[in-house]
């Protein structure tokens, strides 16, 4: 997720975190295959769910893989 730029969205694809970690995201809205959307790279890196916005350590988000979201023109 951290190679994502300001306003980029991408589908959550796969996680390398701890199952600790991983339910704390889950709870907060960070699901599989959720749309995420990058508000503020960087430390702390501020990623939007739906409605939430969470803000991660830069190390969290460097664990998070997504899928760019291809937009179409």
């Amino acid at each position: 997720m951290s190679r994502l730029r300001d306003g980029q969205r991408g589908w959550l694809h796969a996680t390398d975190l701890c199952c600790e970690d991983c339910e704390l995201l889950n709870a907060m809205g960070l699901t599989d295959q959720c749309e995420i959307r990058v508000c503020q790279g960087g430390e702390p890196c501020i990623v939007q769910i739906n409605a939430t916005r969470l803000g991660l350590s830069a190390s969290l988000a460097r664990k998070i893989l997504v899928r760019p979201v291809e937009l179409n023109a």
